[in-house]
């Protein structure tokens, strides 16, 4: 419920700055509507669209860098630290908790952000 909070007030705030031709994991957008608009540019005559997949580029992300970024936007101290504390929280590996040290959680209401 938190973590749904926390994304519904920043979605509003980072949304704008995302770009229009990303339709991965964002609201109001699907796979189906990038198609659409890959048709849409080749139709127009471009002849490459780039379709991207980072190998697991969320399990690598710097907290620190993240966090950074984050605290240029949000200066609610107590925000950050919640997020923090979020990145942070153990995993569940198959086997044992372990500690998060990069990556963010996948599957989550922050997730998309």
């Amino acid at each position: 419920m938190i973590q749904q909070a926390i994304s519904r007030v920043l979605l509003k705030q980072y949304e704008p700055t995302f770009s229009v031709n990303s339709y991965g994991f964002r609201s109001e957008k699907n796979a189906r509507q990038g198609a659409l608009k890959a048709k849409e540019y080749i139709n127009a005559g471009y002849s490459h669209v780039e379709d991207l997949d980072l190998a697991q580029f969320f399990d690598r992300v710097n907290h620190d860098y993240l966090m950074n970024e984050l605290s240029r936007g949000i200066s609610d101290k107590r925000v950050l630290k919640l997020i923090h504390k979020i990145l942070r929280a153990e995993v569940w590996d198959g086997k044992e908790m372990i500690a998060s040290k990069q990556g963010v959680p996948q599957g989550g209401p922050l997730s998309p952000l």
